[in-house]
């Protein structure tokens, strides 16, 4: 897919009609010199480009210090490109050795030989498809925390949304007549920081020429001329025949205008300013509900005598706060306490009080990137109730929590047999722990979708084939058709338990398994799937609380089905 960049040198590569005075412009190669000096200050980079036989964009990073005071004459003298690699070289006889060659060593320049080649070209007749490929400089990728992608066809990493981000894009381009049109771009900020942090230039190779084919019969009558253009850091040699062809040969040194001061500021703060949001919050130093800022400085601790409130102010949210998380679990991670976004950011704290409030604190907030504050700031509610017992226990008591959990009690049972590996049930997928989650909400669609994400994690756990073998083992007489749960039932008939029995042990998963398949968003209009929500809200009151006792009740029967088998 061309993007701007690749389509501005893609259109260097079209010529104008012969004998026109855009073709005449075109010959002066206009359009190419003022594309170098875009391409410099340009946010995306362009580190090599390859449309033969027209245009060759390639480039060397270099060491500050390896500049001499007049560098021209020795890198107009470069014939170096990223075809060139990593290889071995060794002598026979008397003075045997071996050693590697450097993608430089025949640079035809002293300095670039010092440097680092980034664009590196490879090709590998094993590969069935794209046999010619683009690698790039290791040292580079890695420092980045950037990886390839394939369907992206870019080196990315995720950006502090937790969103995937092209940091280097390699552009390839089937070409009719020359072979292929191939363009490898950065992203400016981030080939800045590289060149700060490794005190570095980098040395922007390029030869651009141009003619139309069946009007040019060779160079023996062409005038040269060299050009220096300081201000942009532009040297070359140009070669002109008349009106019909011609070449520019030369470099350009791309610096970077960061200070290790501002580099070191950027790893530390991020990319942008830090900005912080204000919150209703219940300032309890003060005794008051404030509106109170999250920015760390306008907090203070129990350690430091100030005005200002406490860092440990809690907020509070309506529970719809977490429901794009919720929601996103590729993206997200949600455990009881905590929410991390891949990539990107953590909040550290945050718990549910009695009345159904989302809460976390001041301090918090403010290590979230402004953007997920103000999101959470669209949900923030003055407080209904105090924060969470255990969130009071465990932060300002210093106290360990031990009230029941049912969903937590579930969760560890299923690890305990995860781990001791029981024949009859497994963990179908590592993230399924982390996607069942008490219903917070009044909503019916938000209780049906965790119904189905328990279901998921605790019956498609069931080993189907093993129990089947269990209960024909034990005499049982097995019907095709039957699933994990009735097997279950035989097997424990089979082992001598009255049908009453295995019927109550089983009931809490076949409950969870019946309104799985009558209560998910494509039936959760019917007329059986009200009738059910409306007897267990009667029957329980609230959505959570039915939640909790289905995992008190998974769990007891977990128990005693582990004990049995």
């Amino acid at each position: 897919m061309m993007n701007e960049a690749s389509e501005r040198v893609q259109s260097l590569t079209l010529h104008p009609p012969l004998g026109t005075p855009d073709y005449d412009a075109w010959i002066r190669q206009e359009s190419f010199i003022a594309f170098l000096k875009e391409n410099a200050a340009a946010d995306q980079l362009v580190l090599f480009a390859s449309a033969p036989p027209h245009l060759f964009v390639h480039g060397v990073v270099l060491p500050q210090d390896s500049l001499t005071e007049d560098p021209v004459p020795d890198l107009l003298n470069w014939h170096c490109d990223p075809w060139t690699s990593w290889g071995i070289s060794y002598s026979i006889g008397a003075d045997a050795d071996a050693s590697l060659d450097h993608p430089l060593h025949s640079s035809g320049s002293q300095i670039l030989e010092r440097g680092e080649q980034i664009v590196f070209l490879r090709s590998f007749e094993g590969r069935t498809e794209n046999p010619t490929y683009v690698e790039l400089l290791q040292k580079l990728t890695h420092s980045f925390g950037l990886h390839f992608v394939p369907e992206r066809s870019a080196y990315c990493r995720f950006n502090r949304s937790g969103d995937i981000e092209d940091i280097i894009r390699i552009i390839e381009l089937p070409q009719a007549t020359y072979g292929e049109f191939r363009v490898v771009q950065i992203d400016r900020r981030v080939f800045d920081e590289y060149l700060a942090i490794t005190r570095s230039v980098y040395v922007c190779l390029f030869d651009s020429t141009r003619y139309t084919s069946g009007h040019f019969s060779g160079w023996n009558d062409q005038t040269l001329e060299h050009v220096e253009d300081k201000a942009a850091q532009l040297y070359f040699d140009m070669g002109r025949v008349a009106t019909d062809a011609s070449y520019v040969r030369g470099f350009q040194l791309i610096t970077s205008p960061m200070s290790i001061q501002e580099l070191i500021r950027r790893f530390h703060d991020g990319d942008e300013e830090s900005e912080y949001a204000t919150f209703i919050a219940f300032d309890f130093k003060h005794d008051r509900i404030a509106e109170c800022s999250c920015d760390p400085k306008e907090l203070a601790n129990y350690f430091v005598r100030s005005e200002l409130p406490f860092e440990l102010s809690p907020v509070f949210f309506s529970a719809d706060v977490l429901a794009r998380y919720k929601a996103d679990t590729e993206k997200y991670k949600v455990t009881d306490r905590s929410i991390t976004c891949r990539g990107g950011w953590h909040l550290e704290h945050y718990d549910v009080n009695d009345v159904g409030q989302v809460h976390s604190y001041l301090i918090d907030l403010g290590r979230l990137p402004y953007k997920e504050q103000l999101y959470w700031k669209a949900c923030n509610e003055v407080p209904k109730g105090p924060i969470s017992r255990r969130s009071y226990e465990s932060h300002f008591l210093g106290e360990w929590y031990s009230d029941d959990d049912p969903l937590r009690d579930l969760r560890d049972l299923l690890r305990e047999l995860e781990r001791d590996r029981v024949p009859w049930w497994t963990l179908r997928a590592d993230d399924l722990m982390d996607k069942a989650h008490y219903p917070l909400t009044e909503g019916a669609d938000e209780w049906a979708r965790e119904i189905g994400a328990l279901d998921k994690l605790l019956n498609e756990g069931f080993d189907s084939k093993r129990l089947r073998a269990r209960a024909e083992s034990l005499g049982r007489v097995i019907q095709p058709q039957w699933r994990s749960l009735k097997l279950i039932e035989e097997t424990l008939q089979g082992l001598g338990h009255p049908p009453e029995e295995a019927s109550r042990i089983v009931a809490p998963f076949r409950e969870l398994s019946d309104l799985r398949s009558t209560t998910t968003a494509a039936h959760a209009t019917g007329r059986e799937a009200k009738a059910k929500r409306a007897k267990l809200l009667k029957k329980h009151g609230t959505f959570q609380e039915h939640y909790r006792y289905l995992c008190k009740a998974s769990r007891d029967s977990l128990l005693r089905l582990g004990t049995i088998l």
